[in-house]
């Protein structure tokens, strides 16, 4: 059962995520914490920044406590896009392609409209 649950994993989400598409990474993380299922090798280094992540910007709440909305956001913001930059250039897309993928994904979420410049931009501020 394991192995079908893995082979289904890599069938359905590992083409898209490896694309780029990061949408199909969280829904492949998200069913494997659903069904049991280990998380895959390939989708283990996502996984593990999102955590680090998520811990780093809720470092600073402290019990009951939490950071004012914008300034956690922004956090995070600038963390997604770093570590999603350059994973996608370590997968050999140019930073260029990289930027503008990045840029999709975050339109897709986000009230405001990205460009790949302005991913640019924020990439390079937070370096």
């Amino acid at each position: 059962m394991k192995d079908d649950l893995s082979d289904f994993i890599d069938k359905t989400w590992r083409a898209d995520y490896e694309r780029g598409k990061l949408a199909a990474g969280y829904e492949a993380a998200l069913f494997c914490i659903a069904n049991g299922q280990a998380i895959p090798a390939w989708l283990a280094p996502m996984a593990e920044n999102a955590l680090k992540r998520d811990f780093v910007t809720s470092q600073g709440r402290g019990r009951g406590g939490s950071p004012s909305f914008k300034e956690s956001r922004k956090a995070s913001l600038r963390s997604f896009i770093l570590a999603e930059v350059n994973r996608l250039h370590s997968m050999g897309k140019p930073k260029a392609t990289a930027f503008d993928l990045v840029a999709r994904d975050l339109d897709g979420h986000d009230a405001k409209p990205w460009t790949g410049e302005m991913v640019k931009a924020e990439y390079y501020r937070n370096r």
